[in-house]
């Protein structure tokens, strides 16, 4: 699936003649994106600092530390509004330039009309252009900004947590086993582990959330076509059946929506649980090398701080996994849509000299009243026939 997406909804854009602006906006997000990753670095050396003021009670430095700190503040603030504003005009052009190929080959071919007609039409091709795309450049361009991020991030203080964390010595049966950086390599086994377990409870949801999708799609249809065939519907008694179906339309939401909710729940408990525990856990792993006395206070702040960072790098799959799957399910229906498309070549190979012949014909009301009589047709290809009838 993804050399499909890549070939046909990626690639595309970023050769297009839209490219400098791609690209402009691209290395200017991820520029932004530095610059945050950098003033987190700056405020975690400054973390060592000030609780150093503190523990030295060193009252004509208090006043400075609060100074640099609004410096780093603004230097931060600044990077991430310029990031926000670089990536959603980034987003939105992609969407435009997509959304533009999408309707021009959705009315190629009439196809826009022959899709219905397939044996296993797309439901609500409408929602795939307007909905689908918007969502498709807007989750792919987070997703991707944030893996950089995060990449920056966990290469930045996996350094920080390597050089200021000292080796750690155990002894195991007289023997003595040195970890060098042992507090990195326990953010990475505390991170491998959550995210493990976060796949192993939510790996369905990706199948899930593309139904939920299309049963959303399926109601929605209901409803537009009750309003454009009210009259028709009215005209038949037929208020109660399309009222039945729009009812078990949105059971089947319903039923869906709980084994999303279900799976989510789960999810949201073991993110939490990792998140609340990772605190006690780095000082208790840093406890050791303070306790004898091989790292200050300030130290001590700094190696928590970096621990919770390199934590987050390493957790980016786990604490994007819904978007990701949300991300998925969306690619999912976008090539599906293309797929339907693809099928539809102009002519269909259909010869010119057909014609329809059509015998013993009767349109009737549902109550038996005749509208048009018995009749016999031979429409040859080109011509164009109304029939007409009382109502």
């Amino acid at each position: 699936m993804l050399g499909r997406l890549f070939r046909q909804f990626i690639r595309p854009y970023w050769v297009s003649k839209d490219w400098p602006w791609a690209f402009g906006l691209f290395v200017l997000s991820i520029g932004m994106s530095y610059s945050l990753v950098d003033a987190m670095v700056r405020i975690n050396y400054w973390i060592t600092d000030f609780y150093n003021i503190l523990q030295n009670h060193d009252k004509a430095a208090f006043a400075g530390a609060f100074v640099t700190f609004a410096v780093l503040v603004v230097y931060a603030i600044a990077s991430f509004i310029i990031y926000v504003v670089a990536s959603s005009v980034l987003s939105f052009r992609w969407r435009r330039w997509l959304t533009t190929k999408m309707v021009k080959d959705w009315f190629l071919y009439e196809r826009f009309y022959k899709i219905g007609l397939l044996p296993d039409t797309v439901d609500n091709p409408d929602q795939r252009i307007a909905q689908d795309v918007a969502n498709f450049t807007d989750k792919t361009i987070g997703i991707v900004m944030a893996l950089i991020n995060q990449l920056m991030v966990a290469i930045s203080f996996c350094l920080i947590l390597w050089r200021i964390a000292p080796a750690f010595t155990f002894h195991v049966q007289q023997h003595d086993i040195t970890i060098p950086g042992y507090l990195l390599w326990a953010a990475l086994g505390y991170d491998i582990l959550a995210t493990l377990l976060v796949y192993w409870v939510g790996r369905k949801l990706v199948s899930l959330d593309f139904i939920q999708e299309q049963y959303e799609a399926d109601f929605r249809y209901g409803l537009m076509r009750v309003r454009e065939y009210r009259e028709n519907i009215a005209m038949v008694h037929g208020a109660v059946i399309e009222e039945r179906n729009l009812d078990f339309s949105f059971q089947r939401i319903m039923q869906n929506f709980y084994k999303r909710l279900n799976y989510q729940v789960k999810i949201i408990t073991l993110n939490n649980l990792f998140l609340n525990w990772r605190t006690v856990v780095s000082f208790a792993l840093a406890s050791p090398i303070y306790f004898a006395g091989m790292v200050n206070f300030g130290q001590l702040m700094q190696i928590h701080y970096a621990f919770l960072k390199v934590e987050d790098s390493f957790a980016f799959f786990r604490d994007q996994f819904q978007e990701i799957v949300q991300w998925a399910a969306i690619c999912k229906r976008l090539i599906t849509f293309y797929d339907h498309l693809d099928t539809i070549t102009g002519r269909e190979n259909i010869p010119e000299s057909h014609s329809i012949t059509v015998r013993d014909l009767v349109i009737t009301k549902p109550n038996g009243g005749i509208i048009v009589p018995r009749i016999n047709l031979n429409i040859q290809p080109g011509e164009k026939v109304l029939l007409k009838g009382t109502n």
